[in-house]
């Protein structure tokens, strides 16, 4: 958990996620942190997936206008 780093080592690990080129599982409830290294959200629903390219608030934003 990220509650468990200091403020460089956190930004030491955002550098690392974001040079790395392949796909990483990320499960955090840092909003700031999340958003620092999220590129894609993808969405599993009971029937339904589906890929969207955006970080966390952005994801969370779309879901608010779709319920609307």
């Amino acid at each position: 958990p990220t509650n468990h780093l200091d403020i460089r080592s956190k930004e030491v690990l955002q550098e690392a996620l974001n040079l790395f080129e392949g796909t990483a599982l990320i499960v955090s409830h840092d909003r700031s942190f999340l958003d620092g290294v999220v590129t894609k959200v993808l969405e599993i629903s009971t029937n339904t997936a589906r890929m969207l390219t955006c970080n966390v608030t952005e994801y969370m934003e779309r879901l608010e206008v779709e319920a609307d």
